[in-house]
């Protein structure tokens, strides 16, 4: 997933309130600097962030650099809930919405996204689900 314009965040948003606790979130990103002449890399960053039932978040900030393409390496998503969630993560470009997917979490279970491996999730023992 990539940001590449100074008006496009990345949120995530639950389907409804929870029981009891607001899942974790937890984003890594890193930045990437185009030029004329070449690409650069910056060191990356991570943001934690609580989710706030169905009040969209936002998980990851727009780039505020001209030419800055802000790389998601990783998200992580854990249900500290009582009771299954829905989650949906999603840009939010200029207040126009595009959803990315939607997906349920049982209690104690994780949502992953990484840049190589794309989304899954795994149950409360670390299995990874399919």
């Amino acid at each position: 997933m990539r940001l590449d314009t100074s008006t496009r965040k990345l949120q995530a948003v639950l389907g409804g309130a929870v029981a009891t606790t607001q899942p974790d979130v937890v984003v890594s990103y890193r930045d990437e600097i185009t030029t004329t002449q070449a690409q650069i890399r910056s060191g990356g960053a991570t943001a934690v962030i609580a989710m706030n039932s169905a009040t969209a978040v936002d998980i990851c900030a727009a780039p505020v650099q001209q030419q800055t393409i802000r790389v998601i390496e990783f998200i992580s998503v854990r249900n500290n809930d009582t009771a299954s969630i829905d989650l949906t993560v999603r840009y939010n470009d200029n207040a126009t919405i595009y959803k990315i997917l939607t997906v349920t979490i049982l209690t104690g279970e994780s949502f992953f996204y990484t840049e190589t491996a794309g989304p899954f999730c795994m149950d409360a023992n670390g299995n990874r689900k399919e």
